[in-house]
This record gives structure tokens, sequence and C-alpha cells, in this order.
């Protein structure tokens, strides 16, 4: 081993140890919900990737963890390895790939630490890359800490005309996390009765203080709404009612459309 990855190996062990070692509350979490390492193929051609920027406005570093060690597996501290900092005006542009491989879309976690958190401007989007529309993509909302749900979440007015829809559950507190989901016809009059009722649990894919990424559960809409499709704006709407003692979590439906791709998002308001 050179003198070079000797180095590089000490440093990451004591800002590895440094960290793990560090009180949780001393870091915000941020969920970023849609978060791709690689281009990835969809459906209906479509080629996805995310397009992921944070720029620090304020006048102090602002550290962004975990920055996976760029050493051979073996030669990094855990369970938390490292971080890096944005000095004033510095943007960051797309995460290091997870030491912990592909998940199934489950999103990711980084966390900012506290006393600079509130300047970090950031931006995330979703691109089709795959030529049927030139498209620049769709904007998904990165969610702090305080924008966390704990209360039952209704998701209105979701386009059925000609869209695949996804349900998307995030829990950050723990896991197993269950949820009850309700779809109901989007009308102006109360409809008491749903057209589908299932329970969720949103599946844990790693552990510990500093989780790298969210309990994870989704549900595509695939109900058959019959002659309700025919009306350009045939919606539904979404309730979303956490039934976990101390959940904290985040919820939308993307509605994709079969055509061109272009996805839409509908989200807590």
């Amino acid at each position: 081993m050179n003198r070079l990855l000797i180095a590089s190996f000490a440093l990451s062990l004591v800002a590895g140890a440094a960290l793990a070692q560090s009180d949780t509350s001393a870091w915000e979490p941020l969920l970023i919900p849609v978060y791709i390492d690689s281009t990835t193929p969809g459906q209906h051609g479509a080629l996805w990737r995310t397009d992921f920027w944070v720029e620090n406005t304020g006048v102090q570093p602002l550290a962004i963890a975990p920055w996976f060690c760029a050493l051979p597996p073996g030669f990094c501290a855990a369970p938390f390895p490292t971080s890096t900092s944005l000095a004033p005006g510095q943007s960051l542009h797309n995460l290091p790939s997870s030491i912990f491989g592909a998940f199934p879309e489950p999103g990711r976690i980084i966390y900012l630490n506290r006393a600079a958190s509130n300047d970090a401007a950031i931006n995330l989007r979703v691109v089709d890359d795959s030529g049927i529309v030139v498209d620049s993509g769709t904007e998904v909302p990165v969610v702090r800490e305080r924008n966390l749900l704990t209360a039952p979440a209704t998701l209105t007015n979701i386009p059925l005309l000609n869209n695949r829809l996804l349900l998307r559950v995030y829990e950050i507190s723990g896991a197993p996390a269950q949820f009850r989901v309700r779809v109901f016809s989007q009308a102006e009059t109360p409809q008491t009765q749903p057209l589908e009722e299932v329970t969720l649990t949103a599946v844990a894919f790693d552990d510990g203080p500093f989780r790298v990424t969210p309990s994870y559960a989704e549900h595509p809409i695939e109900i058959n709404f019959g002659p309700v499709l025919l009306a350009k704006d045939a919606a539904v709407r979404v309730e979303v009612t956490p039934m976990t003692p101390g959940s904290r979590y985040w919820a939308f439906v993307s509605a994709t459309n079969n055509t061109t791709n272009h996805v839409t998002l509908v989200t807590p308001q």
C-alpha cells in the first residue's frame, strides 16, 4: 500500500470515527425521494436519470454526510464513513454512488449540519433521456425534516387520462412502518366509499442512527375506473394514514404519461 493510500485510509478512519460518535441531533436529515446513480431503463422506452444540486448560500461551511469512502471495500470506517463540506458560494452536483448498491428506488437520505442547513439551496429533477420528447424533466421536492408528515395526508386531483400512477411512501423514523391507503374518485361531493383500500408496509434497506435510505413502500394505482377514464379531467384522490406510532413520513403520487413519459407529481399541500 503506497503512502497516499495509507494517508487517505487514516484520514477516513479519523473522520468516520468522529462522525460515528457525534450526536445525531447536530445533523438535519434531508429526504431525497428519487435518486438514480446512473441512467436506468423504464417502461415505454424511458431512460430515467436524476439531476441534483445543492448550493451553500450562507457564510459558513455546509457539511454534507455521508460521503462514501473511495477506498477498496474493507478500508473505510463504519458505520458513517465521512463527510464533505461546501464553502460559501460552492455547489455540489449529484451525489457519489451508494456503497450499499442499487435499491428499487427507495430514495436517499443525506445529513446537513444544522448550523448551516437553512443556507442550503436545493433542486432535484427527474428526467427521461429516451428522446421520445425533448423534456427538461420534472422537479421533485426534497423534503426537509420540518416538512415530514405525522398526520394523515390527502393527495388530491391525481390525473387519470393515459397515465400510469404510482404511490410512493417514505418513512425515516424507523421500520417497519404501516400505512392505510384509500383511493377515492375526485368529486365535489363527499365520497365515503373508496375505490380501493390497501395497507402498505414501508420496508427498511439499512439501519442505524445515520440511515442512508428511508424505509419505503410503493403501490401502483391500477383500478378499473370504467367510463371515468374517458373524461379529460378525470382524477382520483388518495388518503394516506400512518398506523405506526411515531411515524415521520412523506408520500406522493407520480402520474407518468404513457405516450410521452412526462411525469406529473401530486404532493402533499
